[in-house]
């Protein structure tokens, strides 16, 4: 029996893996906005000399990740306040926990300012 995969067996993983590099970007950019940081510096904090590897990322169009970049976009995840299984996988919440609490305060003031007085004693 031989080993070599047919065309359509590669072809049939093909979308799971287009589908994972296009989460996996989306991940590294939501983590590149949160920081304030562009593509181009991005790419100098992980020692790179252009922005292209991240925008290929982003695009999810990156085939093979050296692994110190993967070791500098975890640690920029965590900065983020993303865990680093995050990043990797998409489980979990994907808004960093400081994001959600400043979210949720200004929703509760929203509410407050827009709720209709109470009514007074002369009014009862």
């Amino acid at each position: 029996m031989s080993t070599v995969k047919r065309k359509s067996e590669k072809k049939s993983r093909r979308p799971a893996e287009i589908a994972y590099r296009a989460g996996f970007g989306l991940r590294v950019r939501q983590i590149r906005v949160a920081l304030r940081m562009t593509q181009a510096e991005m790419s100098a904090a992980l020692g790179r000399a252009n922005n292209d590897p991240i925008s290929r990322l982003e695009r999810g169009q990156a085939e093979m990740l050296p692994f110190d970049m993967l070791a500098g976009l975890q640690m920029m995840a965590v900065q983020a306040g993303y865990s680093a299984a995050w990043l990797l996988s998409g489980e979990g919440f994907p808004i960093p926990p400081s994001e959600t609490a400043s979210r949720l305060l200004s929703e509760l003031h929203r509410l407050a300012s827009a709720a209709p007085p109470e009514p007074s004693d002369k009014e009862i």
